[in-house]
């Protein structure tokens, strides 16, 4: 059913993320509370249930991939779960459409 509540944002809370805290080994991984990202126009916000840690993951960590992010940085480049929230112009999902994604 397409109505207004559908449109309503979840509330921002902490999350728990993998964050990569330098270069190295496994011991720069560190598990932390975050704060949940604001929704901004055309964006959506996924309750994520799994995140996989790819190659390009790996190559980020010990430095070797050009277009990373510089550390500290939340680690998943993909994700699987529900949409939570909607931006403003969001038309084509709808909450709790399951939904998955590649990151940038």
């Amino acid at each position: 059913m397409e109505g207004p509540s559908l449109r309503l944002q979840v509330p921002s809370a902490p999350v728990k993320a993998l964050v990569q805290t330098g270069h190295g080994g496994p011991e720069v991984l560190q598990v932390q509370e975050r704060p949940d990202p604001p929704v901004g126009p055309g964006e959506i916000r996924i309750a994520v249930r799994a995140a996989g840690i790819n190659f390009a993951d790996t190559m980020a960590r010990v430095g070797l991939y050009p277009d990373a992010p510089k550390p500290p940085c939340v680690m998943g480049y993909e994700v699987a779960g529900e949409v939570e929230s909607v931006g403003e112009g969001v038309e084509e999902l709808q909450i709790p459409e399951i939904s998955k994604a590649l990151v940038p």
